[in-house]
């Protein structure tokens, strides 16, 4: 309570030589402040009044403050972690108080330097010890990193070898289905060229049949008109009627055998989307199918050029085919679709 007092009254009192109790009273006083920040851990404001109760004891000559001060700062400097000025002031303390406490003062500074050195010993080690355990675990870390990257590496390797596995193998599956895919479609043209061959014999043979039945129905034509005899005349239509009837049958049974192998499931899909042509119509559809137009069917099948053209327009009514599109055009389109497989050109 007095150092609070008098604290502004300490410089005037420090000047004046002359009142050496007082000063000594306020170096004491000082001190006792100093103490009380320190213990409250407000260790500027102790080394403050610490220093002003030194600059006190040293006017006066008071050895024994002085000593405690440079003790005490000493003690807040080892507190704050500045060893080093700890223990220099720790020394000018005891070798000021030397001369008043004798040889028990060196004995303390010496338990004290020990303590200090130890002190300093200690801390180094812990250092050590924390820079060697964070160097453990840093090397752990690394070793960690470099485990999970070789994992990944591999991981990333084994995928990538695997999808060249399977790209290849899908190469080569893509390769051996083009292979077999080009062997079928080899053969596929040479049965639709050998098919198309003994289609176009059939046409062959059938104009030469045509030529032959047309010779024969203008000879028994000139003998119908030389013979008066009515029964004989019935007779030689009879045998007309006959002989195209024949003809005309056997060479259709040969022509639809081999369209059949050209065309497999024509007519079948051709009675299904148009179940009302009648068979006649079926047959003149098929060779509307191989792309023969009205003049040449009338001339394989021995028919006048009218009776076709009669047939087709009886077709294009029943199938509903637009005016703008040809029967053949047609016929393809509307087969094909159902069929995808089926060949385009028989």
């Amino acid at each position: 309570q007095v150092a609070e007092y008098h604290r502004n009254r300490w410089p005037t009192i420090a000047r004046n030589k002359h009142n050496e109790e007082a000063s000594y009273l306020y170096a004491l006083s000082a001190q006792n402040l100093a103490y009380l920040f320190s213990t409250e851990n407000e260790y500027d404001s102790a080394l403050k009044h610490y220093r002003l109760a030194l600059k006190l004891a040293t006017d006066i000559d008071a050895k024994k403050i002085q000593g405690s001060s440079l003790i005490e700062m000493a003690n807040v400097y080892k507190s704050i972690g500045d060893c080093e000025q700890a223990w220099n002031l720790q020394k000018k303390g005891y070798e000021l108080q030397e001369s008043v406490v004798g040889e028990k003062a060196v004995n303390e500074i010496l338990i004290q330097n020990n303590s200090f050195v130890s002190y300093k010993r200690e801390m180094e080690r812990q250092l050590m010890e924390q820079d060697l355990a964070l160097s453990q675990l840093q090397n752990k870390n690394k070793t960690i990193m470099l485990v999970v990257l070789f994992f990944l590496f591999s991981f990333f390797l084994s995928l990538l070898l695997f999808s060249i596995r399977k790209l290849n193998k899908e190469r080569h599956l893509a390769h051996t289905s083009y292979e077999e895919a080009m062997k079928n479609s080899s053969r596929l043209n040479l049965s639709v060229e050998e098919n198309n061959r003994k289609l176009l014999q059939n046409s062959l043979q059938l104009n030469q049949l045509q030529e032959a039945v047309n010779h024969c129905r203008q000879s028994i034509k000139k003998l119908k008109t030389l013979n008066h005899n009515k029964e004989s005349k019935e007779i030689i239509d009879e045998l007309d009627s006959a002989l195209l009837n024949i003809q005309t049958g056997q060479n259709w049974n040969e022509f639809s055998l081999y369209f059949e192998k050209a065309s497999p499931n024509f007519f079948a899909q051709l009675s299904a989307r148009f179940p009302e042509l009648s068979q006649n119509e079926q047959r003149i559809c098929a060779l509307l199918w191989i792309g023969l137009n009205s003049k040449e069917i009338a001339s394989v099948t021995f028919r006048s050029h009218r009776t076709i053209e009669t047939v087709v327009h009886s077709i294009r009514k029943k199938c509903k085919i637009p005016s703008e599109e040809r029967t053949s055009a047609y016929l393809h389109r509307i087969l094909e679709s159902a069929n995808p497989n089926s060949d385009s050109n028989p």
